[in-house]
């Protein structure tokens, strides 16, 4: 008999999308949020891309609000796009390269309906956007060293906001690392969603047994927990917190910690119908906190693969998965 679960981690691990269940915590306010590109969500993206000489792209602003300051190349996601396309947009029209996505670095969630997404990739083609280019969409791009931005001189190359160097010391570090030690590199999965959803994996590991455990929703058919995300102005913890709370009875988070992020899922066609999403999170349970299921409709399943089990395993380890930042 086929192992859903163990078939649907598969899928999970390898990039791929997997079949979505009836969320298991939800919220009225989620029900009647119908996410719509630049009207009820702000997706940002922003490309973080160096060169051979270990530089990276900077491009400078000519908005208004922030005319002459310098950025990484980044913007809001238009209707009818998915992530990949409004990055190698947003690179071609800030900074005149054309580029070809390679990894999702990170994503940052604020609230229920802001959210951004750092890709790094291999630049295909163009040429740096020189002064004499100029436009409404940036006065020029260079290749700056990394010390030059971590200074951000205020006469040299002053920096429109510091959220950006965060971001840029975890994509040299992603670079520094040997190809063989870093992850699978990991990309937007191209599919449909009208809701802003999250699944979690929660891994439970016994090293002494060597058991390794994944929690199951046993309503229906076994699936992973997965809950709507509220367009709500606090944070993404709140409907996870309550997650946990309808899992364990508890809304402390001791001995639960959420590793990063294994997949998105994102379309955004056609406009204004499939402007939804769902992340896939990883998170560890420990098992030496003692940490109960007390709804008996979740249950831990084993896992009996031992490849999938070590797959598991190695993605628990730091920088093994796509950072995950929640204000």
């Amino acid at each position: 008999m086929v192992d859903v679960i163990e078939n649907d981690l598969r899928l999970l691990l390898d990039n791929k999308a997997i079949g979505v269940s009836v969320p298991d915590v939800t919220y009225e306010a989620a029900v009647q949020f119908h996410p719509i590109t630049k009207r009820s969500m702000c997706y940002i993206v922003c490309g973080i891309l160096f060169n051979e000489r270990g530089e990276v792209l900077m491009v400078q602003e000519a908005k208004r609000s922030c005319y002459g300051a310098w950025y990484l190349p980044a913007g809001r996601m238009e209707p009818n796009e998915n992530i990949e396309e409004a990055t190698k947009r947003e690179v071609a029209e800030e900074a005149g390269l054309e580029f070809e996505p390679t990894a999702l670095l990170s994503v940052e969630i604020q609230g229920g309906t802001w959210i951004r997404f750092t890709l790094t990739g291999r630049v295909t083609g163009g040429h740096l956007k020189t002064t004499e280019e100029k436009d409404k969409e940036s006065l020029q791009a260079k290749w700056c060293a990394l010390e030059e931005v971590r200074k951000g001189d205020s006469m040299t190359l002053p920096l429109r906001a510091g959220d950006i160097l965060p971001l840029i010391e975890m994509a040299a570090k992603y670079y520094k690392t040997p190809a063989a030690e870093r992850p699978l590199p990991c990309l937007p999965v191209i599919n449909a969603h009208h809701k802003i959803l999250f699944r979690t994996v929660f891994v439970q590991q016994d090293q002494i047994r060597k058991v390794v455990n994944v929690l199951v929703n046993t309503t229906g058919s076994l699936h992973l927990p997965l809950a709507m995300m509220p367009p709500s102005d606090r944070n993404f913890m709140q409907p996870w917190t309550k997650l946990i709370q309808d899992i364990f009875n508890t809304t402390s988070l001791k001995g639960i910690s959420i590793c990063g992020i294994l997949t998105v899922e994102h379309c955004g066609k056609p406009e204004a119908m499939h402007d939804g999403m769902c992340i896939t999170l990883l998170a560890h349970v420990n098992a030496t906190d003692q940490i109960h299921i007390s709804n008996d409709r979740y249950r831990w399943h084993a896992i009996n693969d031992e490849n999938l089990k070590s797959l598991l395993i190695n993605k628990l380890k730091d920088g093994r998965t796509v950072r995950a930042v929640f204000f």
